[in-house]
C-alpha cells in the first residue's frame, strides 16, 4: 500500500492506493477515481510512505509524477479506478537501505 502526503505537512495521508509494480526506480499503483481531487496530482503532493504486509514502513520517499490514467473497468459494475506511475526522487542512503530492504521482503521473484 501507498500514502501520498505533502512535505510540509506529513501529518495525514490524502491518498492512498494499491501497489500494482514496485522497482527501485518507482512504482505504479491504483486509486479510486472518487478518492482525490485533479488537483493532488498537479503538486501538492510531493512525498510518499510505502506500508508492507507485515507493518513495515518506508516513510517520506520523494517522487513525481510519471502518467496517471483511468483503468479500464473488467466488468461492469467495477469501480472506476485510475493508475497512477511515479518515480522515486533522490534518496538519502538511509531511504536507499529502507527501500532496499522492502523490496528484498515484498518482491515476488519468478
Amino acid at each position: 500500500m501507498v500514502g501520498l502526503t505533502s512535505s510540509n505537512d506529513d501529518s495525514h495521508y490524502t491518498k492512498f492506493g494499491l501497489v500494482i509494480d514496485i522497482s527501485r526506480g518507482g512504482l505504479a499503483f491504483e486509486h479510486g477515481l472518487d478518492q482525490v481531487p485533479d488537483q493532488v496530482l498537479m503538486g501538492d503532493f510531493d512525498v510518499l510512505d510505502l506500508f508492507g504486509l507485515d507493518g513495515m514502513r518506508v516513510p517520506l520517499l520523494p517522487f513525481t509524477i510519471v502518467y496517471e490514467q483511468q483503468v479500464v473497468p473488467r466488468r461492469r459494475r467495477e469501480i472506476k479506478m485510475n493508475r497512477c506511475g511515479l518515480e522515486f526522487g533522490r534518496l538519502s542512503g538511509v531511504q536507499e537501505v529502507a527501500l532496499d530492504m522492502f523490496l528484498d521482503y515484498h518482491i515476488v521473484r519468478s
